[in-house]
């Protein structure tokens, strides 16, 4: 039998992702953070479809309340929006920046 030598370089995108993403692994990840929103410190980064669900809107809604001024102006990095808890909770309270 032949001895297998371990391939150099870059791993294949099959052995790059240990569990693939799907829309229920997603979806898990957010109702995992929204569960914990009140522990996470105000410096802490969330993304939209945790703004989504703490706000109870959908991806549009949203969209109209940041460019109303609803909701704070999200941090743009590459195509990601996130937004800091701290500015949520502030906004949840009725005041936004």
């Amino acid at each position: 039998m032949e001895a297998v030598t371990p391939r150099r370089g870059r791993p294949r995108k099959e052995e790059q992702r240990k569990t693939p993403v799907t829309k229920e692994n997603r979806l898990d990840r957010v109702a995992g953070t929204v569960s914990r929103f009140s522990e996470l410190p105000n410096d802490a980064r969330v993304g939209s479809g945790v703004v989504d669900s703490v706000f109870g809107v959908s991806n549009s809604t949203r969209q109209r309340w940041v460019k109303a001024g609803f909701i704070p102006q999200p941090t743009v990095i590459g195509r990601l929006c996130f937004w800091r808890v701290g500015d949520l909770r502030q906004a949840l309270a009725g005041g936004v920046q």
